[in-house]
């Protein structure tokens, strides 16, 4: 509120700058907040950067084991080139007691993936023993049959579904969240499996 009562807005108008608006809304947050350039930002960012480098190439330097690369290449919309490298190391091993079944590694994998967040990241899995790796490539089966199940029902099919983890808080939130929107899709495929012989 102004000294007269009314309210002030932070909206800009047509033609002025928006920075100038965001200024004034921070301002009105919290007057002593110092706004600080683009060219600040991008400065932190870079010294953030150049110590992250730092510890990951010390650390790489003291690994006694191999390491093995793959590259991609991709192409920004502004038509420039870009190589990502991925860099590929052991350095620890994951202990698996018996019994290796196909669960049991998928549940083993599944905490590995959660753990370091990567649940949500993933695009491929390559294993070395075909037949335990049939749960996997079976659940990728099944992801392809929820979509087209979806796809026939005319749902867009834009939120992946997830698992409850009992490590990460909203995880449970998560999975009913998203899962709620393909409701219909669970009673389809349902119904589809009743039918089959």
């Amino acid at each position: 509120m102004t000294s007269e009562g009314e309210e002030k807005s932070f909206m800009p108008s047509t033609g002025s700058n928006p920075a100038t608006g965001f200024r004034d809304f921070a301002s009105s947050l919290q007057p002593l907040f110092k706004m600080v350039s683009h060219n600040i930002i991008k400065d932190d960012i870079m010294k953030i950067f150049k110590f992250e480098k730092g510890k990951m190439s010390s650390y790489l330097e003291k690994l006694e084991t191999r390491m093995a690369i793959t590259t991609d290449m991709w192409t920004s919309n502004q038509k420039k080139g870009y190589m990502a490298i991925t860099v590929h190391y052991i350095d620890e091993f994951v202990y698996m007691p018996p019994p290796h079944t196909k669960e049991v590694l998928f549940d083993v994998l599944l905490d590995f993936l959660l753990d370091w967040n990567m649940d949500r990241k993933l695009s491929t899995i390559t294993v070395d023993n075909c037949s335990k790796c049939c749960i996997l490539v079976s659940n990728t089966i099944k992801s392809e049959k929820f979509e087209d199940a979806a796809r026939q029902l005319s749902l867009p099919c834009n939120k992946k579904l997830c698992l409850d983890c009992r490590t990460q808080w909203n995880s449970k939130y998560l999975m009913l969240s998203i899962a709620i929107t393909y409701k219909d899709v669970f009673l389809y495929l349902k119904q589809r499996e009743n039918l089959s012989p």
